[in-house]
């Protein structure tokens, strides 16, 4: 060893019994049991063996073709099982030790849900090619589906997600953000394995890309790099988890959201509050659920649904239309039939409105 060497080693003792002792307070760091928690280089071992699977003529260090496709699949998916099995039986048994949850799973639970997931995987691969023909088809710099697969961080951050919801939906702890948030390291896409996400889903660039737990988002989506589908706020304990209180966005079917918008749910209300305001003159009350005209004092009746959208009545839907078709006709550029279907667009695709038709 070249330099100095050290000498000070009581003292380094003396650092080390100072640090052993922080672990004597109750911060919940201080957890010594972790050690029996799912290790986090073995679940990545385990996705890595199913992420070739999924595409095996991409990944394949050799020739393939039917006559040895079997064995070539079954190289990658028994190490998978070995691994997944044990790392989801740690996490829930560390879940039931700790008192996280109060019904104790079977014997046997972790190795049938690994074998669902993998009952699950011919489904899982149709879906994804859908989400690749997306990408191809939404990116005219795209040089082949080949080119897609092999290096489109998307591609690698909703392969990641694919599998993961699938756990997530088994109640499975821990493993499904596991496997994210491995691909959120790597490709800089945060969407969270409990979110629900439609076919044909593609993420354009992807850098700084967050999707919430409970967003919802339907087919044929596409997604710009920036965009946060973001969180209402609501009380912690109504928020825990993938099953709590509705607090993301949902995006529509067909729709496009350009480089870093932000849809919170509280956004999102704001947004459409101050657009009806300035562009329909007309005063949004939230005290009393309505949007006030004017001209008549008459309300439109409103809710504010669990994720910020204002939702109407079919009554009030159809005055509503009369008023915007009003705005677009009075502007020189837009008229004619083109008027609801623009304004349509520009609603859905912008700030993320849908007409929420409830009774009344």
């Amino acid at each position: 060893m070249s330099g100095r060497e050290p000498k000070r080693h009581q003292d380094l003792e003396d650092v080390i019994d100072v640090i052993a002792g922080s672990y004597d307070g109750d911060e919940e760091i201080n957890n010594l049991d972790s050690a029996a928690l799912p290790n986090k280089r073995a679940v990545i071992t385990a996705f890595n063996h199913i992420t070739p699977v999924l595409y095996m003529g991409f990944y394949t260090t050799r020739a393939l073709n039917r006559t040895n496709l079997r064995y070539a699949i079954s190289e990658h998916l028994y190490p998978a099982q070995d691994i997944l099995v044990e790392q989801i039986d740690r996490a829930i048994r560390y879940q039931e030790r700790m008192g996280q949850v109060s019904d104790k799973k079977p014997e046997g639970w972790s190795e049938d849900v690994v074998l669902r997931l993998f009952q699950k995987i011919p489904e899982v691969r149709r879906v994804l090619n859908t989400d690749i023909r997306a990408a191809y088809d939404g990116d005219p710099a795209a040089a082949s589906i080949e080119e897609v697969i092999f290096s489109y961080p998307s591609v690698q951050a909703i392969t990641a997600y694919r599998v993961a919801h699938e756990l997530c939906m088994s109640n499975v702890p821990m493993i499904p953000r596991i496997i994210t948030e491995h691909a959120h390291s790597k490709s800089g896409i945060d969407i969270n394995p409990c979110a629900q996400i439609g076919e044909s889903f593609f993420i354009d660039h992807g850098t700084g890309v967050v999707i919430g737990a409970t967003a919802v988002i339907g087919r044929n989506v596409k997604l710009y790099q920036g965009v946060t589908l973001g969180a209402l706020s609501v009380a912690w304990d109504e928020a825990r988890g993938c099953h709590g209180t509705k607090r993301h966005p949902t995006i529509e079917d067909d729709v496009t959201i350009y480089a870093k918008s932000q849809r919170s749910a509280e956004r999102i209300l704001e947004s459409t509050t101050r657009w009806i305001e300035k562009n329909l003159k007309l005063e949004v009350n939230r005290e009393k659920s309505g949007i006030r005209q004017p001209d008549t004092g008459s309300f439109l009746g409103f809710r504010i649904a669990d994720d910020g959208r204002i939702a109407m009545s079919d009554k009030s839907v159809s005055k509503f239309k009369e008023r915007v078709r009003e705005h677009w006709d009075n502007r020189s550029s837009y008229s004619g039939p083109e008027t609801l279907a623009r304004w349509q667009r520009y609603i859905r695709g912008w700030i993320g409105y849908r007409e929420a038709r409830t009774q009344g």
